[in-house]
């Protein structure tokens, strides 16, 4: 709830308890120090699990999340000056912003792992059939003679079966034919 809306002044009468058992924070802006400092402490609190040791990279990010988080405040007032419309920015939103980049850091290197590990799988099937077709080569080259004299045995029968036919056709025509 806004509390520059007016929803947020019939709420409060509507439901007193909403004063008399809460309490509103008010948010400031963060300075860029507090930013740097917070963005740092989570970085380095899971540096392990990110994997991210290096200094410098750290560094960089650190300094990429205030300056994306500078620009939203930016823009916010931008969105204010020319809608009207309140957006609100607050340090929550940096928490917000520093914990959906370690869910899609974590993301996306599992699906890192699982598209190296297809492309492993993959590549050793590959592996598997240029050996598999290497040693049918080499079956292939010494079964050659054994099917070249096979095909040659063949070609004879096939000329001595053409010859036999040949004969029983002759044979069939000097046989009368009994009904």
């Amino acid at each position: 709830m806004s509390p520059l809306s007016s929803l947020f002044a019939s709420r409060l009468r509507q439901f007193p308890s909403l004063v008399n058992c809460c309490t509103l924070d008010w948010f400031s802006e963060w300075p860029e120090e507090a930013l740097l400092g917070v963005g740092k402490g989570s970085i380095q609190e899971s540096e392990q699990e990110l994997g991210i040791e290096d200094q410098e990279v750290q560094r960089k990010l650190i300094t990429m999340f205030k300056n994306i988080h500078k620009s939203v405040e930016q823009y916010s007032l931008r969105y204010y000056s020319e809608l009207r419309r309140y957006t609100y920015v607050t340090p929550t939103s940096y928490l917000e912003l520093l914990s959906l980049y370690k869910q899609i850091l974590q993301q996306k290197r599992q699906e890192l792992t699982r598209q190296v590990e297809r492309l492993r799988g993959g590549l050793d099937k590959l592996n598997g059939a240029n050996t598999a077709v290497e040693e049918m080569k080499i079956t292939l080259t010494d079964m050659q003679p054994k099917l070249e004299k096979a095909s040659i045995e063949t070609q004879q029968m096939m000329e001595s079966l053409s010859i036999d036919k040949q004969e029983a056709s002759v044979q069939q025509k000097q046989v009368p034919i009994l009904i």
